[in-house]
Parts: structure tokens; C-alpha cells; sequence
């Protein structure tokens, strides 16, 4: 049975952006994996930095609890993390991850910052585009995934 001596509790947080993408239609969050390892709500945060033009790189850092920060918007419990497998394995799979590459580079022939095709190529006007894949979709469609199926992040319920 699971308890705070041998388990942490996982969170998906969500943070408001400084500015939004005004390219972007809806509004954009910074979406984390918080990990909460002290008594008093604070932990690690799981998470790709960068942007959509350099590329982005996983990098786990110290944070504190979500809730205190100015820019909190959300949080959701995940499931738990066994502490024998943290931090070791939460960062071996999040490292396996392919992080969100560059999408996006300054074309000369238009003068603007344009998304680009896979290939290097930019995409001709009027022709469709996919979503950029930022920090959000790096989290909810890829990282917390792998957790879960290389059993590192744990079905169950809050232990506090």
C-alpha cells in the first residue's frame, strides 16, 4: 500500500506565460510535471524549456509549491512516484523523450519569423500547418505517457 514513506505524489501544473504567442488562438499555458518530495508542498519540476525557434531541452529543477507561485493557474494529481525510483528513473524516461525541436526560423523572402516543414522548407501560403508542439503536448501527450508505461508514474490517490 502506498504511503508518504515510500511514495511521492505527481501533479501536472499549469503556469501563465509572461506574454502569448499571437499566433496562437487560445491561450497557452507552461504545463510541468511537479514531483513533490517535502512535507511542506515543494519538490521538482519536470519540464522542456526553450522555444519554438531554437528548440527546446528537458531540465528538472527545484521548485516550490505550485500553489505560492504568481503565475499558478492549475494543478492535477497524476498518480505517485515510488521514492527507490526517484529522481533516477523519472529522468531516464523524460531524457528519452524527444523534446519539442525548432519549427520555427526567420524567412528572408517575407521578412517574418515563418513555421517550416520537417524538411527545412517553408510552407507556402494558404497551405495547412500543423500545431506547433510546445512544452503542453510535450507533457500531456509524450512524457507523462512513457511514465506511466515504464511503470515509474503510479495509478493511485493523493496521500495527503
Amino acid at each position: 500500500m502506498a504511503s508518504l514513506s515510500t511514495h511521492y505524489e505527481a501533479y501536472k501544473v499549469k503556469y501563465t506565460l509572461a506574454m502569448q504567442d499571437p499566433e496562437e488562438t487560445e491561450t497557452r499555458y507552461h504545463t510541468v510535471i511537479f514531483i513533490v518530495t517535502d512535507d511542506n508542498g515543494d519538490g521538482y519540476i519536470h519540464h522542456v524549456t526553450g522555444d519554438i525557434t531554437a528548440g527546446m531541452t528537458y531540465q528538472p529543477k527545484q521548485g516550490k509549491q505550485p500553489e505560492t507561485s504568481q503565475t499558478f493557474h492549475r494543478k492535477e494529481f497524476l498518480g505517485l512516484v515510488q521514492k527507490s525510483k526517484y529522481p533516477d528513473e523519472v529522468n531516464r524516461v523524460c531524457m528519452s523523450v524527444p523534446p519539442p525541436h525548432a519549427q520555427k526560423r526567420f524567412n528572408p523572402q517575407t521578412m517574418r519569423y515563418e513555421q517550416f516543414k520537417p524538411d527545412g522548407s517553408f510552407y507556402a501560403p494558404g497551405e495547412p500547418r500543423p500545431k506547433y508542439f510546445k512544452c503542453t503536448e510535450w507533457t500531456e501527450t509524450k512524457a507523462i505517457p512513457a511514465l506511466f508505461q515504464a511503470g515509474v508514474l503510479e495509478q493511485g490517490a493523493p496521500l495527503r
